[in-house]
């Protein structure tokens, strides 16, 4: 015996009264841009009001990890047959512990740092990361920034600066110049692993 199934998906009912969407209002953003907000919805000012649209749109808010919650609702425009489009967020707490680095090595007896990231910096959806690593001998740091939506688009783009700072062990038998009489006998007792020369090092790197 066949089993008929029945079609869910409900059909658009050429009575049903269309709205204009006239205008974006948005409520409880302190920190995320409005205009930033608005950019991300999927309906525009001028355009039919689409109920699958304004879902779809809420759930990419929802998506890009600014916000607890995104509720979305209609009120009344400026004549009939016009409304505003309400949007109302919930922002959370967008600054992220990435990284915890620890270690030790017969070198450096401990080493540690830290990895720290703003996934809306400034509140306009810029990801702005940074790192740090030390120990007694060396020293590491890291600071980037991405944009992954430039202008609302599909293509992306950013920056990385790094920098090292330390003192290592200098690959000598002996001190330059210190040889025949004229060297001091503390000089000339002077092993590899007490030279030590300083350095830094700095670099980046950018991508897209």
């Amino acid at each position: 015996m066949e089993q008929q199934v029945e079609n869910t998906l409900e059909m658009e009912d050429p009575f049903r009264p269309r709205y204009i969407l006239e205008g974006v209002k948005v409520e409880g953003n302190s920190k995320t841009s409005g205009s930033l907000i608005i950019s991300m919805l999927l309906l525009k000012p001028g355009e039919v009001v689409d109920q699958l649209k304004v879902e779809e749109s809420r759930i990419r808010l929802l998506a890009t990890g600014y916000f607890r919650d995104v509720e979305m609702s209609l009120e009344k425009g400026s004549q009939r047959g016009r409304v505003r489009l309400v949007v109302k967020v919930e922002e959370r707490n967008t600054i992220l512990v990435d990284d915890i680095f620890f270690g030790w090595s017969n070198t450096n007896p401990f080493w540690g740092g830290l990895g720290v990231s703003d996934i809306n910096f400034l509140g306009r959806g810029l990801v702005l990361s940074g790192a740090f690593v030390a120990s007694g001998n060396q020293q590491a740091g890291r600071l980037g920034v991405y944009w992954p939506s430039i202008m609302n688009s599909r293509y992306g783009a950013g920056f990385n600066g790094l920098f090292t700072h330390g003192r290592e062990k200098a690959l000598a038998d002996r001190v330059s110049g210190c040889e025949g009489p004229s060297c001091s006998p503390a000089c000339s007792q002077l092993g590899t692993s007490d030279i030590t020369l300083p350095y830094w090092r700095a670099g980046g790197e950018g991508f897209f």
